[in-house]
């Protein structure tokens, strides 16, 4: 779809078009997912789901879009990432505050070790060297800041460029840049690599 046809689309739905939101909103659904995915921590994964976090954000865009003052096609991405970014700060925050049933310190810790070794299986055929090395990343990985660390695994891990994590984060693409440079030289002096 060409900018104009999106301007246009845009700017049917501001006036209350429901086929041409519609189809603004299926065009966007693969971008919303993208951003919701990246925004989603590795401990929330289990918790909350991409395709949820685009139902809700399309829901969210349809209530804030008669407020949208944008009049281009960056502008509408930048909207869309900012909403699915809240959408997905809300729905993690709910996640946590749920309430959970108080269990003994005995069975707590007993099931944690189940979940653990359930989740993260050790590397099977890997020589103890490697094991190692994949357990200090792990552990050097740990130690860097949120930002850092969620940058690092955007680019790396994820495969996104830095104009790409600049749109779903609203960093600018040179912070982004320098904190992946800053968080691949710590790694490489905890790691010894």
């Amino acid at each position: 779809m060409t900018n104009d046809e999106t301007i246009a689309l845009l700017e049917k739905s501001k006036e209350g078009d429901r086929e041409a939101l519609g189809e603004l909103l299926t065009t966007y659904r693969s971008y919303i997912i993208k951003v919701a995915k990246a925004c989603i921590g590795a401990r929330s994964k289990a918790r909350m789901d991409k395709q949820d976090i685009a139902q809700l954000t399309c829901s969210a865009v349809i209530k804030k879009l008669p407020d949208f003052r944008g009049s281009t096609e960056k502008e509408l991405r930048g909207f869309i990432a900012a909403t699915t970014r809240n959408v997905t700060s809300n729905v993690s925050r709910s996640v946590y505050a749920a309430k959970r049933t108080p269990m003994s310190e005995a069975t707590s810790s007993c099931r944690l070790g189940e979940l653990r070794e359930s989740m993260h299986p050790r590397p099977v055929g890997l020589d103890i060297e490697v094991r190692e090395e994949f357990a200090k990343v792990k552990e050097a990985m740990a130690g860097l800041s949120e930002n850092m660390r969620k940058n690092l695994e955007m680019h790396y891990l994820k495969g996104l460029s830095y104009s790409e994590i600049s749109e779903i984060t609203g960093q600018k693409t040179n912070l982004i840049r320098a904190s992946v440079c800053r968080g691949l030289k710590v790694l490489r002096s905890k790691v010894g690599a």
